[in-house]
């Protein structure tokens, strides 16, 4: 990934993903997302320090319901069909 320039300090405004997972059953479920990052010595410290003391807001966990449908304005994507889907293709990482 490149530094952006506008704000040189390499870490994107915008991180999309998709993920795919395949389970045993259509039950509730939460999920946690975790990201690291390594930036340089100091800022990895000063993160760390922060994060001992409390510092550091951890997101909240986020519960997925299988039996609720939603909708998309993606024309691409077939709701009923996720596993034909490339998520190569939905995965976006951009700088503003």
């Amino acid at each position: 990934m490149d530094e952006n320039d506008n704000r040189e300090d390499g870490i994107p405004n915008l991180i999309q993903s998709a993920i795919l997972l395949k389970r045993k059953a259509n039950d509730q479920f939460i999920l946690t997302v975790k990201i690291d990052v390594e930036v340089n010595f100091i800022y990895d410290t000063n993160h760390s320090i922060r994060k001992m003391f409390g510092r550091v807001k951890e997101d909240d966990p986020v519960t997925f319901d299988p039996d609720v449908h939603w909708e998309t304005t993606r024309t691409d994507v077939d709701l009923s069909d996720l596993s034909a889907v490339s998520l190569e293709k939905l995965t976006r990482i951009s700088s503003l």
